[in-house]
C-alpha cells in the first residue's frame, strides 16, 4: 500500500535511489552460492549467440519484415558498427568477473517506491534470479534509469526526434542523461562497498552500452520474429525500441571512455 513503480526518468536523484537499491538486494544475496540456483533461461544474457540468432532471423525472414525495410537495414548497421561490445561482455567471466547471485532484469519498473517520500520500499519481480555478474544488472539500470524519455513509453514534448542514418520515419529517440549515470553509479558504489573486484568496477561506465546494444538485438529479433515476446500495443513497436535502444550506444560509450581518462 501507497507504493508506485520507480520513475524511468528521474534524474540523479531517482538515478542515486535506484543504484542503492540494487547495491543492497546485491549485498543481500552475496553470501548465496550462485551454484544452488536454478538457470531459468540459459544463455539469457549473451549477446554474441543473440547476433548470430539475429542473423540468422534476417537471412530467413519468416515474417516477411526485412525486405525492403530501409528501417531493420539501419538498426543493423549501427548493430554492426558496434559489435565490440560483444567482446567486452564475453570478459566479463570467471575468474575476474565472480558469478554472482543476480536479478537480471534490473529496470525501474520493478522497484516501489513510497508515493510520498519516493524512497525505495522493495525490489520486485525476481523470475530471472540466475548465477551471472553484477554488471547485467548495472548495465540494465544504466540503460533504463538514465535517459529521458522513457524508453517504453516516448512523450513526445520531451524526445529527441532523429532518424537512424537517415532512414525511414521519425522516432522519439531517448537522451542518455550523464548526470544520472553518474549518481546512481556513486550511489552503487558506495553501496556495494568492497564486495567488487578491480575488473568489475572498470567495467561498471561501459556497461550500459553492453546492455543496450544485446536489448537492441532482443528487440530486433523479436520483430522479426513476429513479436512473439515482448508485447506491443501497435506494429512495428519493437522495431521502435530497437532503434531507441541503439541510439544510447553512442552517448554511453563515449561516457565510458570519458570516465576511463578520468573525467
Amino acid at each position: 500500500d501507497g507504493t508506485v513503480q520507480a520513475p524511468s526518468a528521474g534524474g540523479p536523484a531517482v538515478a542515486a535511489r535506484l543504484g542503492a537499491a540494487f547495491a543492497r538486494f546485491h549485498r543481500d544475496v552475496a553470501d548465496i552460492d550462485p551454484e544452488r540456483l536454478h538457470v531459468t533461461i540459459p544463455d539469457f544474457h549473451n549477446p554474441g549467440r543473440r547476433s548470430e540468432e539475429l542473423v540468422e532471423l534476417v537471412l530467413t525472414d519468416p515474417h516477411g519484415r526485412v525486405a525492403g525495410s530501409q528501417e531493420v537495414g539501419a538498426v543493423g548497421h549501427e548493430l554492426t558498427v558496434h559489435r565490440r561490445l560483444i567482446e567486452v561482455a564475453n570478459g566479463w567471466r570467471e575468474p575476474a568477473v565472480p558469478t554472482r547471485v543476480a536479478h537480471l532484469d534490473a529496470t525501474p519498473t520493478n522497484v516501489l517506491v513510497d508515493d510520498a517520500s519516493g524512497d525505495v520500499v522493495a525490489v520486485l519481480d525476481l523470475d530471472t534470479v540466475m548465477p551471472s555478474s553484477w554488471l547485467w544488472d548495472v548495465g540494465d539500470l544504466l540503460r533504463s534509469a538514465c535517459c529521458r524519455p522513457p524508453e517504453l513509453k516516448p512523450e513526445p514534448s520531451r524526445a529527441i526526434f532523429s532518424v537512424m542514418v537517415g532512414q525511414g520515419p521519425p522516432v522519439p529517440l531517448p537522451e542518455f542523461d550523464p548526470e544520472a549515470a553518474d549518481a546512481l553509479l556513486d550511489a552503487y558504489r558506495a553501496g556495494v562497498g568492497d564486495l567488487l573486484t578491480p575488473d568489475e568496477l572498470a567495467a561498471l561506465p561501459i556497461s550500459g552500452a553492453v546492455v543496450a546494444y544485446e536489448q537492441s538485438v532482443r528487440f530486433l529479433s523479436d520483430y522479426l520474429e513476429g513479436d512473439r515476446y515482448y508485447a506491443v500495443s501497435h506494429p512495428g513497436e519493437n522495431l521502435d525500441r530497437a532503434r531507441q535502444q541503439v541510439s544510447l550506444i553512442d552517448p554511453m560509450q563515449a561516457y565510458a571512455e570519458r570516465k576511463a581518462r578520468g573525467a
